[in-house]
């Protein structure tokens, strides 16, 4: 497995069959740049070894000094400087991999890395996967759009085009696409190397499951004419409460402890759980008009503001404190959407922040911001029927307004049919995805699969 750092605190309880062994490479700092979630630990469970392979990088391929100090990446940063920078790798990964002895079965990468499909296929050869933070609907979408070039016919930013291809009527605004299908964008030519990692590839492993994305695995797979493996929710692997904490490889900027006692005080299911992930980052007019909005809404909440991120004016956040707790930095989100207190997120739709929402059952109100998020609002709100969707006049984003944040936290948390079944839906997706990851689930049997291929491709190869 080639690509970011992963936790330790992930790997399974079962018992793994003999003679498995799982190789995972990580260098430098970038280690903790480009981190999806923990594949590696999810097969693990199958694994009778993990070995470790540090990679030596010269003091003339290392990334500049601005890039390794940077604790927050962006979208663009790691468009301009970050995958650019994983390219440095390959000499030392292609040198321990020619060393391996045994050689490797396969090889399973990030789509940050997407030069290992060709380094997998010439100098070993082996079969190759991609493992994808995205979702099968956003994976399948995307396919499409690129297939069928929909978006290059839309003349104006705020046209509406129809996503070709899925089984649902879904309508997007041209300018909420991920940047990367704009040709004049910075990062469009990542895009195209990202492609052409997937379309080297041998098949999708991703972080999701059937019982979520009913037919959008299989959907893909004949669009991408390559098997899809949903293993997911990988954050299930382990669920042991320190392990679940130390996910992301940070330290945390509160006391948790304090945290839960604060969320202890409070009914079930009444607190509100805002976070814009690791990456999304609101400007000061939009951090000012949420904070009023939730004040306005009336019902208590934790937000958490990211490093470097403008913080809500001072008098906005000494009236807060009265109603809400505001964490700046790093937080362990599964724990508190796992709280009974917290009875709704909202979220700028992150994958990896919407799976953790699914697996803590609660309904989210949808923000997106960028990149992939605009798709994955379209599944969460529009089939999935899991969220309420701030809705917004600015393309591309989101206005977020302070009557408009208090309108969809109202809508979101008050009882009544239709937030009711909401609530129904987003509890019984949880237990559906607990199911697929427990012995002979969906998620499990996926796994089974993978290695099964693997050994059948090298005895016909």
């Amino acid at each position: 497995m080639v690509g970011p750092r992963t936790s330790h605190s992930d790997v399974g309880h079962r018992p793994a069959p003999r003679r498995r062994r799982l190789h995972r490479y990580r260098s430098y700092n970038l280690r903790q740049r480009l981190r999806p979630p923990w594949v590696g630990h999810v097969l693990l469970q199958w694994m009778s070894t993990l070995c470790h392979h540090p990679l030596p990088v010269s003091c003339h391929h290392r990334p500049p000094r601005g890039l390794r100090e940077r604790r927050s990446p962006t979208v663009s940063s790691i468009g301009r400087e970050i995958l650019p920078a994983a390219k440095l790798l390959r000499p030392s990964l292609e040198s321990v991999l020619r060393g391996l002895a045994p050689p490797p079965s396969a090889i399973i990468f990030g789509i940050g890395f997407p030069w290992l499909a060709s380094l997998a296929r010439d100098a070993l050869p082996v079969p190759r996967f991609v493992f994808h933070g995205f979702s099968s609907f956003t994976l399948l979408a995307s396919h499409n759009l690129h297939a069928h070039k929909t978006h290059e016919r839309a003349g104006s930013p705020t046209d509406t085009l129809i996503l070709p291809g899925l089984p649902h009527r879904v309508e997007i605004q041209r300018s909420r696409l991920p940047i990367f299908f704009d040709r004049a964008s910075e990062i469009h030519s990542v895009y195209v190397e990202m492609r052409d990692g997937e379309v080297a590839a041998d098949g999708f492993v991703v972080n999701s499951f059937e019982e979520l994305e009913q037919g959008y695995a299989a959907l893909l797979a004949m669009a991408a004419g390559k098997k899809v493996w949903s293993v997911g929710p990988v954050s299930l692997c382990n669920r042991e409460s320190a392990d679940v904490a130390s996910r992301g490889g940070r330290s945390f900027s509160v006391d948790v402890d304090r945290c839960v006692k604060w969320l202890d005080s409070r009914e079930r299911g009444s607190v509100v759980y805002v976070s814009f992930g690791s990456m999304g980052r609101l400007d000061a007019e939009q951090t000012r008009e949420l904070g009023l909005g939730l004040m306005a809404s009336g019902w208590p909440f934790v937000w958490v503001i990211r490093e470097g991120a403008p913080p809500p004016p001072p008098e906005v956040e000494k009236t807060m404190e009265e109603s809400g707790l505001v964490i700046r930095g790093w937080a362990p989100q599964t724990i508190f959407l796992a709280h009974s207190a917290v009875g709704g997120f909202l979220t700028h739709c992150g994958w990896n922040s919407v799976m953790e929402g699914v697996v803590a059952g609660v309904p989210m109100a949808t923000w997106p911001l960028g990149a992939d998020q605009f798709l994955n609002e379209k599944l969460v709100v529009e089939v999935l029927r899991l969220g309420v969707e701030v809705r917004g006049e600015e393309p591309p984003g989101v206005d977020g307004k302070e009557e408009e944040v208090k309108r969809v936290v109202e809508e979101l948390m008050v009882r009544g049919p239709e937030g009711d079944q909401r609530r129904k839906r987003a509890k019984d997706f949880a237990d559906k995805a607990r199911t697929a990851m427990e012995d002979r689930g969906a998620s499990q049997r996926s796994l089974v699969e993978i290695i099964h291929d693997v050994a059948n491709w090298r005895a016909y190869n």
